[in-house]
């Protein structure tokens, strides 16, 4: 097994490890396994297109990190806008803690929230500070390797256009701006560890996710509001819910300490740069005890709500047409209720399709004023709503008891387009009809019963959208490959997003004519009753996979 380069970092800080009361050895060994273990578990939006022909020691985290790089070329022009460095930077960390941030969200859960440590490791003479800083320094190794390739190329331009100390600082910032994103997701999830236990918890902790991918989006819009555009560039407008941002924390010492500005605000603003990641981490040592007593919870399996069986139920009964559409409908929510993986990945999708429609309308409405935005046609942003759909077709070919896939073959059907129906209507039920629930009777409120046409025409849209999707995105049988077999397919996605802009730009030429809101009603409502006939046929890239699915589910 080959050596990592942060293992042997770590052995030149043995005596300090050793000093606190870590069995150092036993820490190294336990970080090596985990770090072979981080090799072979992909991240989300990595592609897997030639897994089956690489080795089994491709080490799919340290390729993501180049993806991680490419993103942080974005941040770069951000560095030359106006004059003011604070304002300069404050843009930076922004999107710096956005990309951080949602990427740990969805993809560094799973390691926060492993159980393997006590259920493997607790039982073997190992003593617990050996055991919390194993994890505390696993996590830390992670979040260092991402942040240092997000902000390569900011730190480096930086470095060469504005000298050693603007780089240094910029550093230092990025251990505490990475201090700060770990110990308040950790504690928000001790929070709900605190209180709750088995699958209720689990379902807790993702809508936790979709609250922080939610409070990043209309923080990074507060963030913008900070700022005011003057003929030189942009310029800081400081307000009392100025000292509730954290980009401005960090890019405030950049003004005050490097470029001599002298407002009143600077260095307040700077000190919670410093106190506040170093308050947060004092707390989360104290609880990092509790934090791994209670996630022997997340190992508690409940059984399924029965509130939720009878959801299922007479959803099925009103969606599906045949027996065999209404037990795939029951099978596929409830796989969805189950599956914390599928969650990890879906939810955060969900908590961006939930505010991205609200963003613009809002935007206007600040800039407007509330009667111009009321008298616009804002609701348009409604198709926002479907950018959960793609997520969601991909992981629902993917489960974690991916086994059963012989389930498939085994059942006599009649007709076998029940799968892709059943399943697809339980996605939409479970997932998206919610949603647009919720955001038609927001938009509903704003904008008047006048808009009640227009939000059908979207509905009809998303639904038949949906379906496109499943036929273009869904490879295999529902529920039958592993999640680490997740592919993105994100050329495809793009194309089915372009599709989604032409379906608006259609909506609104409707609008044109008299009478033509109507008449595209009527042709969205046959056209969906085409799409959903076709799909009771295999979607072609179903139909060369589904014997492979069955057949894996059967080995």
């Amino acid at each position: 097994m080959d050596e990592f380069m942060t293992l042997r970092l770590l052995d030149r800080m043995k005596s300090v490890f050793e000093r606190s009361g870590v069995d150092y050895p036993a820490m190294r060994l336990i970080l090596k396994a985990k770090l072979t273990m981080d090799r072979r578990r992909v991240p989300s939006h990595f592609t897997q297109a030639n897994r089956k022909e690489d080795s089994g020691e491709s080490n799919y985290f340290m390729k993501s990190l180049g993806l991680y790089a490419l993103m942080g070329l974005v941040m770069v022009p951000f560095l030359f806008i106006g004059s003011s460095w604070m304002v300069q930077m404050s843009i930076v960390f922004s999107l710096l803690l956005f990309l951080l941030t949602s990427t740990f969200i969805s993809d560094f859960s799973s390691v926060l929230l492993d159980t393997r440590d006590r259920t493997l490791l607790a039982v073997r003479p190992v003593n617990r500070a050996t055991l919390h800083m194993a994890r505390a320094v696993h996590v830390m190794i992670y979040m260092s390797l991402m942040t240092a390739a997000t902000a390569a190329a900011p730190l480096l331009v930086s470095l060469f256009t504005r000298g050693i100390p603007f780089a240094l600082l910029f550093a230092a910032e990025l251990v505490l701006a990475d201090l700060l994103i770990l110990v308040l997701t950790a504690l928000l999830y001790l929070l709900v560890l605190q209180w709750f236990d088995g699958e209720k918890l689990k379902d807790l902790i993702n809508m936790v996710q979709i609250l922080l991918s939610v409070g990043i989006m209309v923080g990074y819009q507060l963030v913008s509001r900070a700022f005011v555009l003057v003929p030189l560039g942009l310029s800081f407008a400081p307000a009392w819910w100025s000292l509730l941002l954290p980009p401005l924390w960090f890019g405030a010492p950049f003004g005050w300490l490097l470029q001599g500005e002298e407002q009143p605000y600077l260095p307040v603003l700077s000190a919670m740069a410093l106190f506040v990641p170093a308050a947060a981490l004092l707390l989360y040592l104290r609880c990092m005890p509790a934090f791994e007593r209670h996630l022997v919870k997340l190992a508690s399996h409940a059984a399924p709500a029965r509130r939720a069986r009878t959801a299922a139920g007479w959803a099925s009964a009103l969606l599906c047409r045949t027996r065999e559409e209404k037990a795939f409908f029951r099978f596929a929510y409830r796989m969805m209720g189950t599956e914390r993986e599928f969650k990890l990945h879906v939810y955060p999708s969900l908590g961006f399709s939930l505010v991205f429609p609200l963003i613009f309308p809002l935007q206007n409405a600040l800039s407007d004023g509330w009667s111009d935005m009321k008298a616009g046609s804002g609701y348009y942003t409604m198709y926002f709503c479907a950018m959960l759909i793609p997520t969601l077709i991909v992981m629902l070919g993917h489960s974690g008891s991916y086994k059963g896939a012989w389930i498939y073959g085994a059942v006599p059907m009649r007709d076998h387009g029940a799968i892709y129906k059943g399943t697809l209507k339980a996605a939409l039920t479970k997932l998206l009809l919610p949603l647009f629930l919720l955001e038609g009777l927001l938009f509903t409120a704003v904008y008047g019963l006048r808009i009640l046409p227009h939000l059908a025409a979207v509905l009809l849209t998303l639904c038949l959208y949906a379906v496109l999707c499943y036929r273009v995105l869904m490879n295999g049988l529902p529920f039958s490959a592993p999640f680490t077999e997740a592919k993105n397919g994100a050329w495809k996605a793009l194309v089915m997003l372009l599709l989604l802009a032409a379906f608006a730009g259609v909506h609104w030429l409707s609008t044109l004519f008299t009478g033509g809101l109507y008449l595209y009603l009527v042709l969205l409502l046959g056209a969906n009753f085409l799409a959903w006939s076709a799909l009771g046929k295999k979607p072609p890239a179903a139909a060369s996979a589904a014997g492979d699915g069955v057949g894996t589910g059967a080995g």
